[in-house]
């Protein structure tokens, strides 16, 4: 692990001309692959397969899945053996995710689309595990209360490094993380979930129900959908990396920088009002999109 920049400050005449404070939390820089929240989640997976004395770990992602990729990486390292589901067909290709995925000794098992939305159901968990009893099975994004507690934990550090009155933006995929950093909240500071797919209020409900989180506020930020971007938040992303020199990826970290900005915009803010996005990492999912060549 490498220390983090931990706050970079967004200077903007925009920003200075309605007195808004905004600065980005760049978790990014933690781990040169495993980079941002997957760290943390992952973490409490790895301590208990070695406590269990197990084999291996499995997963799902998609085809450019920032989890997957972390996993990998995690395993090769620690001596695990790895495999991942994968949503698609091997007809697509590999990404330069499955690559590494493949490189650092992952098994990728494709299944189809249909299929893989049966990923949840406890039919899929209870097969898997009767097949490789030796392997720890995690969810999808590796939110659990497990590592939900990790990230409550890495929250009391993040909090505590934060001014008094601020609003942390936080992604919102699986949910682990932006529950983890709910928990840990201190009253004087506000948390606001940013999904990055559509309809997430079912996803939001689950997260409260099982986590007994505080009733928070919600940006949805899904635009045309998980993974996919209009031309406008391209060339924002262009934009906010030549400006401010934060590198972005398209699914998480463009949507939250994109959503703060068009609020801004809009003279949606408080004056005065001080604002933090957290970089959440997986910026090898950037390779081959539009924004790795700005």
């Amino acid at each position: 692990m490498v220390q983090p920049l931990l706050l970079q400050r967004l200077n903007h005449p925009e920003l200075v001309a309605r007195n808004i404070r905004c600065s980005v939390w760049r978790e990014d820089l933690n781990h040169p692959v495993i980079s941002g929240n997957k760290w943390h989640k992952l973490a409490p997976w790895l301590a208990l397969a070695a406590e269990q004395n197990k084999r291996g770990l499995m997963s799902f992602g998609g085809r450019h899945s920032n989890h997957l990729h972390a996993l990998a990486y995690a395993g090769h390292h620690c001596g695990f053996t790895t495999k991942g589901w994968v949503r698609g067909h091997p007809a697509e290709g590999m990404s330069p995710t499955l690559a590494d995925c493949l490189r650092w000794g992952m098994e990728v098992i494709f299944v189809s689309r249909a299929r893989y939305r049966q990923r949840h159901g406890p039919e899929w968990r209870r097969c898997a595990e009767q097949q490789w009893p030796d392997f720890v099975f995690i969810p999808e994004g590796g939110t659990s209360p497990i590592a939900v507690e990790a990230v409550r934990q890495w929250g009391l550090e993040l909090w505590g490094k934060l001014p008094s009155g601020t609003t942390l933006l936080v992604p919102v995929g699986s949910g682990g993380t932006y529950a983890g950093l709910a928990l840990s909240a201190p009253s004087v500071q506000r948390i606001i979930a940013v999904p990055v797919f559509k309809q997430p209020e079912a996803t939001l409900r689950s997260l409260q129900h099982h986590y007994d989180l505080p009733g928070g506020q919600c940006w949805p930020a899904a635009g045309r959908g998980f993974g996919r971007n209009s031309a406008e938040e391209i060339a924002f992303g262009r934009f906010f990396q030549t400006h401010f020199g934060v590198p972005l990826e398209p699914v998480y970290n463009l949507k939250v920088a994109y959503v703060f900005w068009q609020r801004l915009m809009r003279n949606e803010l408080p004056t005065g009002s001080q604002w933090v996005l957290l970089h959440t990492g997986g910026l090898q999912g950037r390779r081959g999109t539009e924004l790795s060549a700005s």
